[in-house]
């Protein structure tokens, strides 16, 4: 009797686990492969649904701390790189605009306030565009490449203007004391050729101010530019240039004859052309 009383009571024992756990599995009931399936691979299957659901919510709670992010935080790369519409909802959400015209460099100025040329920051507008640079980041480019441009620009002045000197004392030794009547028939030359100022700087540039001021310089004594500035013959007749103390006895005699003072006051060119030229050469000027 003992053995038939104990075998009754495993086997009702049994019978209640398995009600239990065929009560336990029945939350789940109906739901998709996929979820059935994750279910049973966490174990959460063999609870009933509060266990299993605060098991859940421990287990999120933990991946929360690995991720160290909320999920509104959380950026998902799309695994295809042709799919376009998720990754520019990535890139949106990073603060990549829309199209290159949308950077705002309206603050991005050189130093002294100029704006920076808009085919340069086009170029940056671009780039960043295509390189899906944030608007923060792109503006920090073009902020930096507008500092790049001023250095670069104020250096070659710099040596450019350091080079100037170099040449404009060469030039002062090959022409000696005339000097300033050479460099006012090169002017005179470079006047009656319609060469510009801005020309005549772009040629100094590219050959030298001294090789550019010489070669006015004898183009000018060749087509007698160097009229106002001439003393008269020479030995063997050439024509040679005045000295300091020639244009200054000269303007006085200019000065002191009235038809000549009264066509200057009045204007006359040639009486202005020859005062200033006269004028620069008594002064030494050579600049």
């Amino acid at each position: 009797m003992s053995g038939e009383a104990g075998a009754a009571g495993a086997a009702g024992a049994a019978g209640a686990a398995g009600a239990a756990g065929q009560q336990a599995s029945q939350w789940f009931a109906g739901q998709d492969q996929d979820t059935v399936g994750y279910l049973q691979n966490r174990g959460w299957d063999k609870l009933d649904a509060p266990a299993a659901a605060f098991a859940a919510i421990k287990s999120y709670r933990e991946a929360e701390k690995h991720i160290g992010a909320p999920p509104d935080q959380i950026l998902r790369m799309p695994k295809d790189a042709n799919d376009k519409e998720n990754w520019g909802k990535l890139w949106s959400k990073l603060g990549v605009p829309e199209a290159p015209d949308k950077y705002d460099f309206s603050t991005v100025k050189f130093t002294d306030g100029t704006d920076v040329d808009p085919d340069t920051l086009k170029a940056v507008r671009d780039l960043a565009f295509q390189n899906h640079l944030p608007a923060d980041a792109a503006q920090n480019v073009a902020r930096e490449l507008a500092k790049m441009i001023e250095n670069a620009e104020a250096k070659d002045t710099a040596d450019y203007n350091a080079k100037l000197e170099v040449e404009k004392g060469t030039l002062r030794t090959n022409w000696g004391a005339n000097a300033p009547q050479f460099k006012v028939v090169a002017e005179n030359a470079a006047k009656a050729l319609g060469v510009t100022t801005e020309e005549v700087a772009a040629l100094e540039k590219t050959i030298g101010y001294a090789r550019v001021m010489d070669m006015f310089r004898n183009i000018g004594q060749r087509i007698g530019e160097d009229k106002f500035v001439s003393s008269g013959n020479g030995a063997g007749g050439t024509r040679s240039v005045m000295t300091k103390e020639q244009a200054a006895a000269t303007l006085n005699s200019r000065m002191a004859d009235e038809d000549w003072a009264a066509k200057y006051f009045k204007g006359d060119s040639a009486a202005v052309q020859e005062f200033d030229q006269l004028t620069r050469i008594t002064s030494g000027y050579v600049g």
